[in-house]
């Protein structure tokens, strides 16, 4: 029983790992546009 219990917590872990980096793909399509957006920013 006591396995089941860390089978299903690590497999939500990742469920939710995977899903956070989804949603930080879709706000910071590639990382240098983001760099360069916070340069810009930066300089106005």
């Amino acid at each position: 029983m006591g396995k089941l219990i860390v089978v299903m917590y690590v497999a939500i872990t990742l469920l939710f790992l995977g899903l956070a980096m989804v949603m930080d793909d879709r706000h910071h399509p590639a990382t240098d546009g983001q760099t360069s957006y916070v340069d810009v920013d930066i300089n106005t």
